[in-house]
Order: C-alpha cells, then sequence, then structure tokens
C-alpha cells in the first residue's frame, strides 16, 4: 500500500503498473535456459591455483637465473 515501485518487478507509475509480469515483454523473456554455469564461473572467478601456479613458475626461472648470475660472478671475483 503506498509503495513508490513495485518490488517485485520494478514497475512504478513512469513505467507502468502490470498485473501479470511474467507474460508480458521484459526481464523475464530476456533469459533463455542455453546459459553454463560452468563456464561463467570459470570465467568470473578464475581457479587461483592455476593463475598462482604460472606465477609461480615465472618466480621460480627469474630466481633461478639470479642465483646463476650470483654464481658467475662470484667465481669472476674469485679469480
Amino acid at each position: 500500500m503506498g509503495a513508490k515501485a513495485c518490488p517485485h518487478c520494478g514497475s512504478d507509475e513512469e513505467t507502468g503498473w502490470q498485473d501479470n509480469p511474467e507474460s508480458e515483454s521484459g526481464l523475464a523473456g530476456e533469459f533463455t535456459d542455453d546459459f553454463d554455469y560452468e563456464d561463467f564461473l570459470e570465467r568470473e572467478f578464475p581457479d587461483p591455483q592455476k593463475r598462482n601456479g604460472a606465477q609461480g613458475n615465472r618466480l621460480a626461472w627469474i630466481l633461478l637465473v639470479l642465483a646463476l648470475a650470483g654464481f658467475v660472478a662470484s667465481t669472476f671475483l674469485l679469480f
């Protein structure tokens, strides 16, 4: 009673009130059943282990190169 907008369909005085919002065109008719929830989850929330694994490999290579450079530098300083 006295609501400014319908809490279910969002209709208001400007857009018009609907008696049966499911049967009218609008949000209910725009969605299809071919939504792939697993694909959505993979795109929106990528597996942190996969992402961190690639970064971990890069970090390991950088540390290896720095260690080898340090080893080579120390052998030249000793001679």
